[in-house]
């Protein structure tokens, strides 16, 4: 049981680790808000700056629920990073 719940908070931890890592790199092709862009800027830029938080998501899901399983030793546990994300997703766009 102690096992379950580590391995489960360690994956939710690692998670919003690496979604904040991803989310920051992805930072660095967006313009800051408020800032008035002028000349050609390139639509293509701003794109893969929308991409990063999903790519972000996704990553961190696979990677937490991947350290919860090798943790606890039980496939379900990823299940219960990945809800864990999607949750904290959806809060945070409320």
């Amino acid at each position: 049981m102690v096992r379950t719940l580590a391995g489960i908070v360690a994956g939710i931890a690692a998670a919003i680790a690496i979604m904040m890592s991803v989310e920051a790199i992805g930072h660095e092709f967006s313009p800051a808000p408020g800032m008035v862009i002028t000349g050609s800027a390139d639509p293509g830029q701003s794109l893969i700056a929308l991409l990063f938080p999903v790519f972000g998501w996704f990553l961190g899901a696979m990677v937490g629920g991947w350290l919860a399983v090798r943790l606890s030793k039980l496939v379900w546990t990823a299940w219960a990073v990945a809800a864990a994300v999607v949750v904290g997703t959806l809060i945070g766009d409320l």
